[in-house]
């Protein structure tokens, strides 16, 4: 005799339609478009409108948020890519999304500048998610086979799987603004991808998706 126990998920409709996926894609060269927005290095605004009725009603003023994936590539056949920020050329391990919607559930500490070292500072209480990165190959423009010029990044491990989303207010209906960053200068500069030989420029192709679920007001 069997001692299994056959088990079913059971969906409620009600439930569902408060879950929403939205995926988002940036480039950072370039210039133009909304001349009212900022198109900063390593960071980008976008409006986030409402999907449905039920996300601008005023029975939802808060959500859950979770960073679900990440990648970045530098450009088609750039054979020397690298992470910059403000000061030059950096390398990393992993890259903190930070979107500028309100919670109190975050806190980056840093604890890179000598005054802080051994104390910390807060230096973000907006929401951030910290994913790890690996360098995989996609091909380039010629084809799919690994190529010099085909390294992209792509966020793995424990940064999207056994992450827990957070309650933030409701991002539907407003701007917001997502900025990359790395712990240990967080501080003074986003980061973003360039060519080894002008790391100024940001060439990188960014693209994240992101689960939403409204939250009933009590």
């Amino acid at each position: 005799m069997s001692d299994t126990i056959n088990s079913v998920n059971v969906l409620s409709i009600d439930e569902e339609r408060l879950k929403y996926r939205v995926i988002l894609g940036h480039t950072g060269a370039g210039a133009g478009g909304n001349p009212n927005r900022n198109k900063t290095r390593g960071g980008f605004t976008v409006n986030l409108p409402p999907p449905t009725s039920l996300t601008n009603s005023n029975e939802y003023y808060n959500a859950v948020i979770k960073v679900d994936s990440f990648t970045a590539e530098p450009g088609h056949n750039v054979v020397a890519p690298t992470w910059a920020f403000a000061g030059g050329v950096i390398k990393i391990p992993g890259v903190e999304i930070v979107i500028n919607v309100p919670t109190s559930q975050v806190l980056s500490i840093d604890s890179d500048v000598a005054a802080d070292i051994g104390i910390g500072t807060v230096v973000n209480q907006r929401f951030a998610q910290l994913l790890p990165v690996q360098i995989v190959n996609v091909g380039d423009t010629n084809g799919l086979a690994p190529a010099a010029g085909g390294y992209a990044v792509t966020a793995i491990g424990s940064g999207i799987a056994s992450t827990d989303p957070l309650l933030v207010g409701n991002p539907f209906g407003k701007d917001i603004t997502i900025d990359f960053k790395t712990p240990v200068i967080e501080r003074g500069s986003n980061v973003w991808l360039a060519a080894g030989a002008a790391p100024a420029v940001d060439i990188g192709y960014y693209a994240l998706q992101l689960t939403i679920e409204l939250v009933p007001n009590k």
